[in-house]
């Protein structure tokens, strides 16, 4: 199936090219994070069970970057409580 049969891969080459290229010397970083299973299986129950509008869930998603990158190995249950917290201090 070629790029245009399929939607799937025909968005995200649509957002790879948005985001991804080199424009007046700027590139996006791609940011990515390592979970272990136990750790993904929690974090959806959460977002089905507890997550009631996009400002929560994008905050979950920056908490998850966040972690990754000052942690630097996969994240995992013991930084559960620090990944879900999204009220502001």
């Amino acid at each position: 199936m070629n790029p245009i049969e399929n939607p799937v891969l025909a968005l995200h080459n649509k957002l790879k090219e948005k985001f991804n290229t080199e424009a007046n010397g700027f590139r996006d970083p791609i940011d990515s994070v390592s979970v272990n299973i136990p750790l993904v299986i929690r974090i959806f129950e959460y977002m089905h069970e507890e997550v009631r509008d996009d400002i929560e869930l994008h905050k979950i998603v920056e908490n998850l970057i966040f972690l990754s990158k000052q942690l630097d190995r996969p994240l995992r249950m013991s930084d559960y409580s620090s990944i879900i917290a999204t009220q502001s201090q």
